[in-house]
């Protein structure tokens, strides 16, 4: 996770807020197969402190749960990026205009990456997280972690999505290409 600096350690945070049973404790059945076993640290993770308020004047602060989240996803699910050093951070809001971004990796490099020791960054919006359920947690952290990984080089790149399209085209003409057909196996 990220390093805190003095500034970061001083902030008010929060036990995440006294959630309601139904939506931390949520069924295994809701959970993909993989993560089966993990349901109790997937809890625990969910459990961990969230910033109460944002801090004034700062651009990012330390997304603890976001990475409490993904150290219990890594060893199942992205055992390739087990080596990985990975910041979670978080950013007030995100987007521009009308779009809202939930999430973006980032892979550190040149002096980011020496001074830092990380080798990617992954930033939350954390106005949007605080609307997120549980579940919808577990799957940004999830679509963030799977944008790491190695290239055929071996040295860590961004991976990019398999699939892409427009959610009307796919309502109108459904799985159309090979692409689409082959996501959905």
């Amino acid at each position: 996770m990220a390093r805190k600096n003095r500034r970061q350690s001083d902030r008010k945070t929060a036990a995440a807020e006294p959630a309601r049973a139904a939506d931390v404790a949520f069924s295994i059945r809701n959970l993909p197969k993989v993560l089966h076993g993990h349901a109790e640290a997937l809890i625990g993770a969910l459990a961990t402190a969230l910033l109460a308020e944002w801090p004034e004047g700062e651009e990012f602060a330390e997304a603890e749960q976001a990475g409490a989240i993904g150290d219990v996803l890594i060893p199942p699910i992205y055992n390739e990026i087990a080596t990985a050093k990975i910041a979670y951070l978080f950013k007030e809001k995100m987007g521009s205009g009308e779009r809202i971004d939930l999430g973006k990796a980032k892979r550190t490099s040149g002096l980011l990456a020496h001074l830092t020791a990380y080798d990617f960054v992954l930033v939350f919006n954390w106005t949007a997280w605080k609307a997120c359920t549980p579940i919808q947690r577990l799957a940004l952290v999830d679509h963030e972690l799977a944008h790491c990984g190695r290239g055929d080089d071996g040295q860590w790149t961004i991976l990019h999505h398999e699939v892409e399209e427009f959610a009307g085209v796919v309502r109108r003409w459904g799985l159309w290409t090979s692409d689409l057909r082959m996501s959905w196996r």
